[in-house]
């Protein structure tokens, strides 16, 4: 939760919902037909113009999956308290996740952790007009609980389960939970946490949809900068100035047109071009090229996101740690960063990430030990044994790395079987028990939190999200522990001790941390990166 708690798609949300097939255009119509209006003091503002991979797949803000859906809801709702920003020298903006702000509403927690207040801000309104309230606050937040929606996981990892712990009192909401965590504050900047209309949802609301999720997957009634004026499925989608937007100076353009664009060759055609100003989702080496072109500029920002290979812990031979301590031994990720990700990561050196809080580096990531390796197997008895690794076929850098894993396992005597499946394979397998014994995948975590991250990743109750079907039940004692601790030095060192003890157990194998990367022309300006990785569109202009 990619996904944000990562936004791990077909992982995790596969598991929660199944996404509707959309062929229907949202009902809003704000449009301008792309001509360009001037903000109050006169300067012109203009249609900014991006291309992506990735098309609407529901516009519910606690039911999308893809990366599209999620900056649609991003531009169209505004989230109840947001994270701090400061701009660099070039122009960048930067989101802080330490340090969260009011939008929506004020906030307060309590000492102890178990009382969360919100006071609902004056003046901001859905783009209707109609007020947000702290009635409207509790009903999303309410909503927001259904287990129907992937939003009622982030909610119940702060420990609010019923909606009998949200109370209205006069122009404030408060949230009752079971046990306090520092986790808390940053669940309440996350794009899940946004307010909807109850009178609206009431209206379009069935009997056997009470909470209108049929008519929010193609319906928005937000309280952001945008309305989608504009989605012709699989093309393009637009989004116009909502007319009533209650905070008009935060938007810095006139609106943004998105192309749908699956072929990487294309969006880079286009941005060289000057047919869009923004490509997202470059392959690396087309960014590195964009680096020497004068007219391009590539914003490289580092990242949390976590990639690596997963070993099936319940599959012999990667039951016994030594193996799997000796894969990691044998992949030089130096070469990876280096030959498939053309300088746009950094080694992976912990099951908690390099810009997360409580970090520390407890693997060594210098050259591959060959001969380390190869002892280790020898001790597991397994020397030279063959398996199988699969590798998503929409996924073309996870396909080089297996080549690169392939001539690295090569070296300590393990034959590497590399089999590429369909994207609905490759799920279907990974939920479906033992079928895959290794595999690639990447994690981001929504939340930048250790135990957030470990919780997915490691807690062996977590069986879709533990891809490597990891137990430990000390770590998952401890990761309990860290949670819900509130003095931060005890927490730091839990954590600490998790994170060498993961090691130790190597349940994966750590390759690297993928930079964000954005490529787009010399003359946008305000680019921009908050916590979940996904470009807000309000801050772009040119």
């Amino acid at each position: 939760m990619k996904r944000l708690f990562s936004r791990f798609k077909g992982n995790l949300l596969i598991v929660v919902m199944i996404a509707a097939l959309l062929v229907a255009c949202s009902n809003n119509a704000n449009s301008n037909n792309g001509k360009n209006s001037a903000d109050e003091s006169g300067n012109k503002k203009e249609v900014v113009r991006v291309t992506m991979d990735s098309d609407i797949d529901n516009l519910d803000p606690f039911a999308f999956k893809s990366d599209a859906a999620q900056m649609v809801v991003d531009a169209t709702y505004e989230t109840l308290v947001d994270v701090e920003t400061t701009t660099n020298s070039d122009g960048t903006i930067i989101a802080n996740t330490e340090k969260v702000i009011p939008n929506l509403a004020e906030y307060t927690i309590s000492e102890d952790g178990k009382v969360v207040s919100l006071k609902v801000k004056s003046g901001a309104t859905f783009t209707n007009g109609d007020p947000v309230t702290a009635e409207t606050v509790a009903f999303s937040i309410k909503r927001g609980l259904d287990p129907q929606f992937y939003s009622a996981l982030l909610w119940n990892i702060i420990s609010l389960t019923d909606a009998k712990q949200v109370k209205v009192a006069g122009d404030s909401v408060e949230i009752t939970l079971k046990e306090g965590t520092p986790m808390t504050e940053k669940v309440l900047p996350l794009a899940l946490n946004v307010v909807m209309n109850p009178e609206v949802t009431e209206k379009n609301a069935t009997s056997d949809d009470p909470f209108a999720a049929g008519w929010y997957k193609k319906n928005i009634l937000g309280t952001g900068p945008y309305e989608l004026s504009k989605w012709t499925q699989g093309v393009e989608y637009r989004l116009s100035p909502a007319a009533k937007y209650w905070n008009k100076e935060k938007l810095k353009n006139d609106g943004v047109l998105v192309k749908v664009v699956p072929d990487a060759k294309q969006r880079l055609a286009l941005l060289k071009q000057k047919a869009v100003d923004v490509a997202i989702g470059l392959p690396p080496k087309n960014l590195a090229e964009l680096k020497e072109d004068a007219n391009i500029k590539v914003y490289d920002f580092p990242s949390t996101n976590t990639n690596y290979l997963v070993m099936n812990n319940q599959t012999k031979p990667f039951n016994d740690p030594k193996v799997r301590q000796a894969v990691n031994l044998a992949i030089d990720s130096n070469n990876l960063i280096k030959n498939v990700l053309y300088g746009f990561a950094q080694p992976l050196t912990s099951p908690v990430p390099e810009g997360m809080p409580t970090h520390i580096d407890v693997i060594e990531k210098e050259a591959a030990d060959i001969e380390k390796a190869k002892e280790l197997l020898k001790k597991a008895g397994v020397e030279g044994f063959e398996t199988d690794l699969y590798v998503n076929s929409s996924r073309t850098e996870d396909q080089q790395v297996a080549v690169w894993i392939k001539d690295s396992l090569a070296k300590i005597g393990v034959e590497v079987n590399i089999n590429q499946v369909s994207d609905a394979a490759y799920r279907e397998n990974q939920q479906s028990g033992n079928k895959m014994p290794m595999f690639i995948e990447y994690w981001f975590s929504w939340v930048n939190d250790p135990f957030f991250q470990m919780f997915w990743m490691f807690n062996s109750s977590n069986a879709f999200t533990n891809m490597a079907k990891y137990k430990n039940p000390e770590v998952d004692a401890l990761i309990k522990q860290g949670m819900h601790e509130l003095d931060e030095s005890k927490r730091e060192a839990i954590s600490h001790k998790i994170q060498q003890m993961i090691a130790e157990d190597a349940p994966i194998a750590f390759l690297y941390q993928r930079n964000y990367v954005v490529a787009a022309n010399k003359d946008i300006k305000g680019m921009n990166r908050w916590p979940d990785q996904h470009l807000r569109f309000h801050t772009l202009y040119k």
